[in-house]
């Protein structure tokens, strides 16, 4: 049965696959990538003070150990001491995508290389990184890093994206089961939600992120039931895989109401596939 929903999923987002921004972002676009640019030079001046201007704030890594989030910029250091025990001279950005853009938050991959003095680059990786715009300043807010994306064995990144995949698929399942238990099954803690702008992490059970309150839902909405559309993977490795994803909310009378494009972050810990991390863009209203 697993092997048929997955199976279903796949052909769904095949048929549904797309990429488009909704509306004119141009100008959001540039100032991130302004700002993205800025961020490239500071870091390579070796000044701690001049590359947080490029932050926002709470600010969020994701390793592979989990996150560390940073909520205030005094607390934030790049580490120069550790890269120049590497052999570290300088960074370097290779090529950078735009994934997703909204008028206060842009996402981007960016290829990468950190170079030694004499010029040779001895390690490249790529990175997925959110932007956000905070009192019309744009910052980075999250960042995750994948520093041997060529090297990972092809055969374990398929099978990584297809458990993911099923993994969204029991989310909606338990989502429109209204079935708390069920989605911290697929969902890890610590987790972390950008919502828009607003920061919402859930380090206990006790958050509203693992206890929806599914009554306000369909008071307030008239909700009925959620889907999702336009699922693209744009990284994978065989622990971690990012999707481009917009889910759809509808009412009682089985009418879109409400459209979100969405970055979802999803990771392997103890042996369990589950969501990590969400950072939803400007929602479209059908009603």
């Amino acid at each position: 049965m697993k092997i048929f929903r997955l199976i279903v999923l796949i052909l769904f987002t095949l048929v549904h696959a797309q990429h488009a921004f909704a509306q004119d972002y141009s100008q959001a676009i540039r100032e991130a990538r302004a700002s993205l640019d800025r961020f490239i030079e500071k870091w390579n001046s070796i000044d701690d003070a001049a590359v947080r201007e490029e932050l926002s704030f709470p600010h969020i890594s994701h390793g592979p150990n989990g996150f560390v989030v940073i909520e205030q910029a005094q607390d934030w250091f790049v580490g120069y001491d550790n890269l120049r025990q590497q052999g570290w001279g300088s960074s370097a950005f290779n090529n950078i995508t735009v994934r997703q853009a909204s008028d206060d938050k842009v996402n981007f991959t960016v290829e990468f290389s950190r170079i030694r003095p004499n010029g040779e680059v001895y390690l490249s990786g790529l990175v997925y990184y959110v932007w956000t715009r905070q009192d019309g300043e744009w910052g980075m807010q999250y960042r995750s890093g994948d520093l041997f994306f060529e090297r990972h064995d092809s055969a374990e990144v398929e099978s990584a994206i297809a458990e993911a995949m099923e993994t969204i698929e029991e989310f909606f399942i338990a989502f429109n089961s209204a079935d708390n238990s069920a989605l911290r099954e697929v969902t890890h803690i610590p987790q972390i939600m950008l919502n828009q702008n607003f920061f919402i992490h859930a380090e206990n059970t006790s958050s509203p992120l693992t206890n929806i309150d599914f009554n306000r839902l369909r008071e307030q909405e008239s909700w009925l039931r959620s889907d999702r559309i336009d699922v693209q993977v744009t990284h994978a490795t065989p622990t971690r895989v990012f999707f481009e994803l917009a889910f759809e909310r509808y009412d009682r009378n089985n009418e879109k109401y409400r459209t979100v494009p969405a970055l979802w972050v999803l990771s392997k810990r103890d042996n369990r596939w589950g969501v990590d991390f969400r950072s939803l863009m400007e929602p479209s209203f059908q009603r």
